[in-house]
């Protein structure tokens, strides 16, 4: 919780390098509040912390018992005056009665800063996903338009529904049953488009072939006996394969 496992892996040359691990998310809100977290390195450190769990785990526990308290909403309605008693008992005068903590600056949302902190990327519809819902980005009924695939920060608090943050600004977050389905784009066969651009290159090129043959016929026929009515035409029908004929008056077909 309060240091990363990951910090004990660097050495001494790499920590003098300035290396540095991912925080956990407790030191984390420190840096963002500005606290220097310092470790306890001593027994005599940590002693300290210990003999007051010590004292939670067998003083507090008579307590209950010897006043019949047997429920988690009676012991938290015994633990203030439970608390009074023990810090009267306890308690150490400080030499200097001032405060030595400071007030946090007016600006700062501790909402946004004491929570769980983690980043997601938004899909279509400025929509993501997390803990296996879906939620989107909303300003009231209004959809905030975020580009697709950008990393936001989930804001996990307790106390406020869940948000959202992207480039410094907190939105709120709206929970949906279900994912919007995705609607596909129909993409256009290509086999289809290239049998398409096949036949009219086809076409092109017989239609060239037609215009020539009608010319040679033209010049050749013209001097005999036929008249210009036997002339030959060139027709052709297209399909998935083309078919071509020479078509005289006479009704001879030559293919």
């Amino acid at each position: 919780i309060f240091l990363s496992p990951k910090s004990a892996r660097l050495s001494i040359e790499e920590q003098l390098q300035g290396k540095r691990v991912k925080p956990t998310q407790f030191g984390r809100a420190m840096q963002e509040l500005g606290i220097t977290t310092l470790f306890a390195q001593s027994p005599q450190a940590k002693g300290r912390i210990e003999r007051f769990w010590g004292t939670l785990q067998s003083r507090l526990p008579i307590e209950l018992k010897i006043r019949g308290i047997t429920s988690i909403e009676e012991a938290n309605a015994f633990l203030p005056s439970f608390i009074e008693e023990f810090n009267k008992t306890f308690s150490v005068q400080p030499e200097n009665s001032e405060s030595a903590f400071r007030k946090p600056n007016d600006n700062i949302d501790l909402s946004t800063i004491l929570c769980v902190k983690e980043e997601r990327r938004v899909s279509d519809g400025s929509g993501f996903s997390y803990n296996g819902q879906y939620y989107q980005i909303a300003s009231g009924d209004k959809l905030i338009p975020i580009p697709f695939k950008t990393r936001v920060t989930v804001l996990d608090n307790h106390k406020t529904p869940l948000r959202v943050q992207y480039k410094n600004v907190v939105y709120d977050t709206k929970l949906l049953d279900e994912k919007p389905v995705k609607h596909q784009v129909e993409k256009p066969n290509i086999c289809t488009k290239k049998a398409q651009t096949r036949s009219r290159t086809s076409q092109f090129i017989a239609s060239l072939g037609m215009i020539r043959l009608h010319k040679y016929y033209t010049q050749t026929r013209c001097s005999s006996q036929r008249t210009k009515s036997q002339i030959p035409e060139m027709t052709y029908s297209s399909g998935n394969s083309l078919d071509y004929s020479l078509t005289f008056s006479a009704g001879i077909d030559i293919v």
